[in-house]
């Protein structure tokens, strides 16, 4: 009989446990050890079958999040050219006071690292006393604000199914 290599998988494991289960078996003076075997690597599947499955959470996820990020750099250029056409230009004063440093700065970063500039953008709105600025609250910045919560969202499943599945793989 073969032996497994060290970092094999819970699958090769659990072949390998299946022919010493039945080698085991074989023999009158090994058979009363077969059961514990047999038990152990049933538990050893259904770990690997919980991390599999966790697994599988996390992969179901990451696009998800990929796919809110793209909304909210989308949303965020959108309200950006609202910008530009209610000042008429990117070097005026609402523009400047929005986006002092352009739009980049703020949809450069991805995933979680996107929220403290989005909330920064959302905040300088909130708080800016620049003429024109009340028809750029309301409706506008309400869509930024629910791509955010979008985006904050679909971080806390990735965040939620990794753990899982990290316990998962700890269990294993």
């Amino acid at each position: 009989m073969e032996k497994y290599k060290a970092g094999a998988s819970t699958e090769v494991r659990v072949r390998y446990s299946d022919h010493v289960i039945a080698a085991l078996g074989a023999f009158p003076e090994t058979a009363l050890m077969a059961p514990d075997f047999e038990a152990t690597t049933g538990e050893l599947e259904a770990a690997g079958t919980a991390t599999a499955t966790a697994e599988r959470a996390v992969t179901r996820a990451r696009p998800r999040l990929t796919v809110a990020d793209y909304f909210m750099d989308v949303e965020i250029r959108a309200y950006a050219n609202m910008v530009e056409i209610a000042d008429g230009s990117r070097r005026g004063p609402l523009f400047n006071a929005l986006f002092p440093d352009g739009v980049g700065p703020v949809v450069a970063p991805g995933g979680s690292k996107q929220l403290p500039a989005t909330d920064a953008l959302i905040k300088r709105v909130s708080d800016s006393r620049v003429p024109g600025i009340e028809g750029l609250r309301g409706e506008p910045l309400a869509k930024v604000v629910m791509r955010r919560t979008g985006l904050a969202d679909a971080i806390t499943t990735v965040a939620t199914a990794r753990k899982a599945w990290l316990d998962a793989f700890g269990v294993e």
